[in-house]
């Protein structure tokens, strides 16, 4: 049987490659040999040269094809492999077999020399992943193969956590739901609190090494290149020691403090960083195409591109229309609050709604310090201050800062007054009004709001 250096995981659907290490015992050296998975980092110890036990591990398991003895059913099937396995895909250098392309692509890189695994504290490389975990021990102190059993026990933890249905993975403790596995590992983290540190960088690690063969990386910002060319042109912007950190985030100039590289970005990309409709900044330019796509687009095909089949409804991202379908068009919501019996429809209502119990009050009045739960409410509490006022009565020159107060207004228009007594006949267009009417004439203390004219309400 031809000895080969690879072998198809028992585990998943990466490959186990044949390492050695030299070990110190007795004053001697001795030549250790093993597998390890590349991918989950299965580690097996397979000793094909001795049927005979060693350490008084007894090998009971025999290969009906060559009657080799192994200690585990493990090491068993993974020498059937050698037997059974169909492999198409040939080395152009050796000759050697492998089932997969990427398994080839591996196996490469013992004629080419290629070392695409880069340590981040030192120069070194390495040509598979297994050995640059073992090597970071060498900076960590943490045990690799320790870490590579909870990174796997992670992993399955997961996906017991989430459930894959159609594009998505919805999560198991709550309605929830994303369109990665990665995604889904940080919700269940901030959320639920269950710890999945290592799955979850092992899954942005995936994410970015087969988005981008980039393996030379900048040991100030961690931006990676394809050659080492290209990260000597990209380290000369950071200047003779490094000491330029801050990158403008709409041209290549870097700065040494956030403050420097925020006042560049005002003065020199102003008009790719604010709004010209609302005039809010952002701290991208991206940011602010996103923005002005959802919230100022006047043809609407961008801002609601997804339909509800059932109602019509347009939403903005598949994630809105899916709660959409699940809470049955907005009927029965599905993201219930864990400390009371209210339901909400989207996860931001209900993360909005939270805040109450929790008695956040995140936003801050940058006028007078005043503190308050939502965005929208900081914002309309700064027109006080600035005088603004967007709400323009069509039927006269008058604005309002406030859309009540515009609806009130034009019921000197339309004659419509929105409010309406229970008790009386009396009606009202104001609610304010209404509301001292209720408790001086009906002793009404802490009754519910009737809902006004709907009639009336049609004003943006």
């Amino acid at each position: 049987m031809q000895n080969q250096n690879s072998l198809p995981c028992p585990e998943c659907e990466g490959q186990l490659v044949l390492q050695k290490d030299t070990i110190d015992t007795d004053d001697k050296e001795r030549e250790h040999t093993f597998f390890t998975c590349n991918s989950c980092g299965l580690r097996l110890e397979i000793h094909v040269e001795d049927d005979f036990p060693k350490n008084g591990t007894e090998k009971r398991y025999q290969c009906d094809i060559c009657n080799r003895f192994y200690a585990t059913p493990v090491t068993l099937k993974v020498h059937r492999l050698l037997h059974t396995s169909d492999k198409t895909e040939l080395c152009d250098f050796c000759g050697a077999s492998f089932k997969t392309r990427g398994q080839l692509k591996i196996h490469k890189r013992v004629h080419t020399g290629e070392k695409p695994y880069k340590c981040n504290e030192c120069d070194k490389s390495f040509p598979y992943r297994e050995s640059l975990i073992t090597h970071s021990t060498v900076h960590t102190r943490i045990k690799p193969f320790l870490s590579i059993q909870q990174e796997h026990e992670q992993l399955k933890l997961l996906r017991d956590l989430s459930e894959p249905i159609d594009e998505f993975y919805r999560c198991k403790l709550c309605p929830q739901q994303y369109t990665t596995l990665y995604l889904m590992a940080r919700h269940l983290e901030r959320l639920h609190s269950v710890k999945l540190d290592r799955a979850r960088n092992k899954l942005q690690y995936i994410k970015n090494t087969t988005k981008h063969d980039r393996r030379y990386r900048c040991k100030y910002c961690d931006q990676t290149y394809v050659n080492p060319t290209c990260l000597q042109k990209h380290l000369l912007k950071h200047g003779p020691d490094g000491c330029l950190r801050w990158k403008c985030s709409c041209c290549d100039e870097y700065f040494m403090t956030q403050d420097e590289t925020s006042l560049h970005e005002l003065e020199q990309h102003r008009d790719r960083l604010e709004c010209k409709v609302c005039q809010k900044l952002f701290k991208k330019p991206d940011q602010l195409l996103r923005h002005t796509r959802y919230k100022h687009s006047t043809n609407g095909k961008d801002r609601n591109k997804y339909m509800c089949a059932q109602c019509s409804k347009n939403f903005p991202s598949k994630i809105a229309l899916s709660d959409h379908e699940r809470a049955e068009c907005g009927t029965s919501p599905i993201y219930p609050c864990d400390k009371c019996n209210k339901r909400y429809s989207s996860f931001s209502s209900l993360k909005m709604h939270q805040t109450m119990h929790e008695n956040q009050l995140p936003f801050v009045c940058s006028f007078c310090g005043k503190r308050f739960r939502t965005k929208g409410q900081q914002k309309v509490h700064e027109r006080s201050h600035t005088g603004e006022k967007p709400f323009q009565c069509d039927q006269c020159t008058r604005a309002f800062s406030y859309r009540e107060s515009l609806m009130t207004h034009l019921s000197t228009h339309t004659g419509v007054m929105r409010y309406g007594c229970t008790d009386c006949e009396r009606r009202f267009s104001c609610i304010t009004n209404f509301q001292a009417h209720r408790r001086v004439h009906h002793k009404a203390v802490g009754t519910s709001l009737p809902k006004p004219d709907t009639k009336a309400d049609d004003v943006r």
